[in-house]
Parts: structure tokens; C-alpha cells; sequence
């Protein structure tokens, strides 16, 4: 955690940026990022059916403009899917889940605008969300996760029992 004179700093550098902003700023690296990823994994196929393109869709939320890519790579590769989400100024979000093979089975990086501002940027706010999870701590077994007051077990041998 950053001392109090450390954080005020860091909010006034950041004090005048709109959240709007913010978001195309992300938008931006997410494209690069995703350019990176489809270099570097040669098997990675773009999923046409599964995309929209800002300029030729008719997918609109409010006033923003939506795009999506869609990617897998079966076989060797292991990415099961690869989303790359983004609403003109309000959301950008990167999804990838990874086939069984792999260690860590998914990526979530999630950032859109909230509150009052109308989409304007001066009064929204920004929500992050990131979300990843290793295997190893997934597999616990005979433990039960609570949510509320239902009960949900986990782990891998409840997959085993429900499958064989």
C-alpha cells in the first residue's frame, strides 16, 4: 500500500484524466497486445463468425460502438479462446482461457467506466477487473466454497465423480 504522500501524488498526476480517455488509452495497448499475442502463436485463427468490426457493425450499446475478435488455437497452442472486447469509450476487455494443459486456465482483464457522467468521462469513474488462478490452487479436495447459503464443492475430484 502506498504511504498518503505517495498516493496524493499519484491521484493528482491522474486527477485530469477522464475516465473516457483512460479507456482508449487501454483500448490502444490491448490492440497491440493482442497483434503480439497472434505473432508470437502461429496456430492462433480468427473466429469470423464469432466477431464484430466497429466500422461494419450495426452492434451498438447507447451511443458507443462495440468491437470483438475472437480467437482459438487447438492442439499444441492450447488457447481454447481468445476475446478481445471493446465498447467505444466505456469498456475494454481482454478474455483468454487456456485448454487443460496449462497451468494457469484463464486471463480476465476488465476495465469500463461506471457512475454518472453519461459516457462524458468528467464524472465517471473507472472499475478494474483481473482475474487468474493457477490449477494447483483449484484442486482442493473435499473442500466446499460457500456463496451465500448454498453450498458448492470444488476441485478436481468432483469433476472426476461427475464425469465417470
Amino acid at each position: 500500500m502506498l504511504d498518503p504522500a505517495r498516493r496524493r501524488s499519484f491521484e493528482n498526476v491522474f486527477a485530469d484524466i477522464k475516465a473516457t480517455t483512460a479507456i482508449a488509452l487501454l483500448e490502444s495497448s490491448q490492440t497491440l497486445t493482442v497483434a503480439k499475442i497472434t505473432l508470437s502463436i502461429p496456430d492462433l485463427a480468427l473466429k469470423p463468425d464469432a466477431c464484430y468490426d466497429s466500422s461494419s457493425s450495426d452492434l451498438v450499446i447507447g451511443s458507443s460502438t462495440v468491437k470483438l475478435r475472437a480467437f482459438d488455437a487447438p492442439g499444441p497452442a492450447n488457447v481454447a479462446w481468445l476475446s478481445d472486447l471493446c465498447v467505444d469509450l466505456r469498456l475494454s476487455s481482454l478474455t483468454i482461457y487456456s485448454g487443460p494443459l496449462t497451468n494457469v486456465p484463464h486471463l480476465i482483464s476488465r476495465c469500463s467506466t461506471t457512475g454518472g457522467g453519461g459516457g462524458g468521462g468528467a464524472t465517471d469513474d473507472l472499475s478494474l477487473f483481473i482475474d487468474f488462478r493457477q490449477r494447483g490452487e483449484e484442486g482442493l479436495r473435499d473442500k466446499v466454497r460457500y456463496c451465500g447459503r448454498i453450498k458448492f464443492p470444488i476441485g478436481r475430484q468432483v469433476e472426476l465423480d461427475r464425469c465417470c
